[in-house]
């Protein structure tokens, strides 16, 4: 049976597309190596070249640990130069002017040498030996600031150990001779960064407790000393710190109110904090990143400055009838108000969830009154009666059915259940024009074969007549390819007809056999197929297919989705029914099943959302507009229903 992923595309594709995306795209990834357990990483231009580079804290390179300096050469890519050895297991860095002649340098903790080292740079990318200020304590972090406002550096040392911090002033040549004060922090601390949060000239210090799940804030007196103004409650494990100012608000004299994102490792969260004009912090919004964040960075990766109020745009959650698996979805304007709908097909109690969208990524009550057949799996939405509303069709796995569901423009639906397919198990379903005639019509790809071999399956059209009784007779294609997965309509021949795009997935392959197919059917004008004139290889376990013009070149080209590879696979298309080969193949994610396509970053590029099974997540993908597709990030819808 069709894998129960679909609806989680449906519901992030709307909240997507009515909002402002990425718009300047990540490129591929490229690793490089810097040393053993990196813990740490500063981007800045050491050696004054115009081009940023990299620095690195590795606590464990060659069992003591390792500062590496990563020069780079503008382009996004990096090369290691040197390897400094600061002390033993280095667990904090930070890159700032300690002597004031205008070149930063390095000041490091040293988690076992017990130290705080500092390096001066020489402005061209070399740094000097140590300089080195013991401390009582084990260091697990740092951060640098002017804590008593003599225009020196000083440093807050955090000893993770111990559960304190220790402030370090300093001379104004790499030492920190004065010990001003140490005070008590939460247990298992490991982060600890600073900023004027209330805006009174004088530095604070903000801390992370991992065991704790809290956010101690520290306000500064101006003479180097602290003491706690508030402790705010994260998500669960918080691990990593940053400061910015996310929704861009200003106080009465315009300058910025600094709010804090905290990463939270053992919850897969990132806690956000907008910071208030009284120098406090809001209760916290909560993100889903991923599995395990734990480091964070800050940038304006959309060049849009702020997007309103709201810091982050959150996934929104439709919730249906308790225990209904949703397992296939359609979107569009159904009720004719100008706003993206969702409807959902639930597999376990045979009905469909009508939600209508208020057009700002929100929704309204579920209507979940209208019934199917057994098992709905798969849905098409298209106009079959020529009064411009949207329609639906169901494929109704458990019974051998489908169920045609009119719509009187207002997102109400007279049902009508219970017409054969023509084929068993029922799992996949398109619409097109077969015929040439203007009118939609629809085929159906079932897993199995009603006459022929076991493994193999059948597909049956039927061909729309735009008036009662709306859809023909079936025309089935039987053993048309071994079990069918994916279908596909579209214009992939220069005729007059739609043609079919088939995925399957035979039962047993070859030993070392890395590729499935996707075949290319020809309708013959009334339903049927002329020919699979030629089939392309793609990935292993071919499941969704979708079709649109990635390259606008005109023609339309292929997405599809394979399960076993945890790829995507995109064919481009030549107009004359040809694909390219071999496939343009991206990373997707654990067991992809499901992929819709639309231009989510509004680049003029196809993107691509991916729904992948064994993670329960959705991937989204930036296309390049050559084929090839970047994954972005995966994002954990909200709990199952």
């Amino acid at each position: 049976m069709k894998a129960k992923s679909g609806i989680w595309i449906a519901i992030l594709l709307p909240l997507m597309a009515v909002s402002p995306a990425l718009a300047q795209s990540l490129k591929s990834r490229r690793d490089y190596i810097v040393g053993d357990h990196p813990v740490g990483v500063v981007a800045a231009d050491y050696d004054n070249d115009g081009f940023l580079d990299l620095i690195t804290v590795n606590q464990q390179t060659a069992s003591i640990g390792d500062i590496a300096l990563m020069k780079g050469f503008g382009d996004g890519t990096f090369r290691k130069v040197s390897g400094i050895i600061s002390g033993s297991h280095p667990s904090g860095l930070s890159y700032v002017d300690v002597n004031a002649d205008g070149k930063p340098d390095l000041v490091v903790a040293n988690l076992t040498s017990q130290e705080v080292a500092v390096h001066l740079g020489n402005g061209t990318g070399g740094f000097g030996a140590k300089i080195s200020t013991p401390i009582v304590g084990t260091p697990s972090g740092l951060t640098t600031g002017d804590w008593n406002g003599d225009g020196k550096v000083d440093v807050a040392v955090l000893n993770g150990a111990q559960s304190t911090i220790m402030i370090l002033l300093g001379d104004g040549t790499g030492h920190f001779p004065t010990a001003k004060q140490t005070f008590a922090v939460g247990p298992s601390s490991k982060n600890i960064t600073t900023a004027d949060f209330n805006r009174d000239g004088k530095a604070d210090l903000a801390v992370v407790s991992n065991t704790t799940n809290a956010l101690q804030i520290f306000r500064g007196d101006g003479t180097g000393l602290f003491a706690l103004n508030s402790t705010l409650t994260t998500g669960t494990g918080p691990i990593a710190l940053a400061i910015a100012n996310f929704n861009n608000d200003k106080d009465a004299s315009n300058r910025d109110i600094l709010d804090l994102a905290v990463a939270n490792s053992a919850g897969d969260s990132v806690s956000i904090f907008l910071g208030t004009s009284a120098g406090g912090f809001g209760a916290p919004t909560t993100l889903s990143p991923g599995f395990g964040p734990r480091g964070l960075a800050v940038a304006d990766l959309d060049k849009l400055q702020s997007i309103g109020g709201a810091a982050f745009l959150i996934p929104g959650r439709i919730p249906v009838p308790y225990g209904a698996f949703p397992d296939a979805v359609a979107v569009g304007d159904f009720n004719r108000d100008g706003k993206v709908d969702v409807i959902a097909a639930n597999e376990q109690i045979n009905s469909l969830s009508v939600v209508l969208g208020d057009g700002n990524c929100g929704f309204t009550s579920v209507n979940s009154a209208n019934n199917t057949g057994i098992t709905p799996i798969a849905m098409a939405a298209a106009d079959f009666n020529r009064d411009n509303c949207p329609d639906l069709i169901t494929a109704n796995h458990g019974d051998g059915t489908y169920s045609y569901m009119i719509n009187n423009c207002s997102a109400n639906f007279t049902v009508t259940n219970g017409t054969l397919v023509g084929c068993p198990d029922p799992n996949a379903i398109s619409v097109g024009d077969l015929n040439g005639d203007g009118n939609n019509d629809m085929a159906i790809a079932c897993e199995s074969s009603l006459t022929g071999p076991l493994g193999t399956g059948d597909l049956c059209a039927r061909l729309g007549t735009g008036t009662t009784p709306f859809f023909g007779v079936p025309v089935c294609e039987s053993a048309i390819a071994p079990t069918i997965e994916g279908l596909a309509i579209g214009g992939y021949t220069l005729d007059a007809f739609d043609d079919y795009a088939i995925t399957s997935s035979p039962a047993t392959r070859p030993p070392g056999q890395t590729t499935d197919l996707v075949s290319i059917a020809r309708s013959d004008g009334a339903g049927g197929v002329v020919d699979i004139p030629a089939t392309f290889p793609v990935g292993l376990q071919p499941h969704g297919v979708a079709k649109g013009d990635l390259n606008n070149d005109g023609f339309l080209d292929l997405v599809v989705t394979n399960s076993g590879s945890g790829t995507i696979s995109a064919l481009l298309g030549d107009g004359g029914g040809v694909f390219s080969f071999p496939s343009i193949d991206s990373l997707a994610g654990q067991g992809p099943t499901a992929v819709a396509l639309a231009d989510f970053n509004q680049d003029g590029k196809l993107d691509a959302a991916v729904t992948n099974t064994n993670a329960n997540d959705v991937s989204l993908l930036l296309g390049d507009g050559l084929g090839h597709f970047t994954k972005v990030g995966d994002f954990t819808p909200s709990p199952s229903w």
